[in-house]
């Protein structure tokens, strides 16, 4: 029998990085132009002082938060690493508080799915959540903002190992759920 060459996926902590550095700034451009409303506009309603203030500490502490994450991808220096071989899918992850690492079986997985959630009526845009549904009955939820490989690339990488790859459109507002396999 012909062993199947393993699939692999890997971005550097250089490249994720620069992401959140172009992320941290971004908080930062927000916390100082809210900061910038606080400190030129004289007699400005408490509500929007108080928004203002809120909108310029929040956009502060996400500023730190991502810049710690870089530092510690950085320091650490491995990179994100995913690989399908025969029988495993190995999802490598150097920086354990940012993502878990994980190791699964093949056959201890029975497909993996993406939910793409669009609300009705909303400006809020929309999301992706995904799944890896495993036999025992439990889902394992993959973050695609902290895996650092698109979910997505795996999942479908996966289909070429046999396992089951579903996209699903949930459409929610206005007390209306729908859930629309594709």
């Amino acid at each position: 029998m012909k062993q199947e060459k393993p699939i692999v996926f890997e971005r550097t902590a250089q490249s994720i990085a620069r992401g959140k550095m172009f992320s941290a700034s971004i908080a930062l451009v927000v916390a100082v132009a809210f900061g910038s409303i606080l400190a030129l506009v004289d007699d400005l309603p408490i509500i929007v002082s108080t928004a203002a203030l809120g909108s310029a500490a929040i956009g502060l502490v996400i500023f730190f938060k991502i810049v710690k994450e870089a530092r510690d991808v950085l320091k650490d220096g491995r990179s994100w690493r995913v690989e399908i071989t025969e029988n495993k899918l190995i999802w490598a992850s150097p920086v354990d508080h940012i993502m878990k690492p994980f190791e699964l079986n093949l056959d201890d997985i029975r497909g993996t799915r993406r939910l793409f959630i669009i609300r009705k009526n909303s400006k809020v845009r929309p999301k992706n959540e995904y799944f890896i549904d495993l036999r025992d009955g439990s889902s394992m939820k993959i973050s695609d903002q902290l895996s650092a490989i698109p979910p997505k690339t795996v999942f479908e990488a996966l289909q070429e190992r046999g396992i089951d790859f579903q996209e699903e459109t949930l459409r929610q507002g206005d007390n209306l759920k729908i859930s629309l396999g594709n």
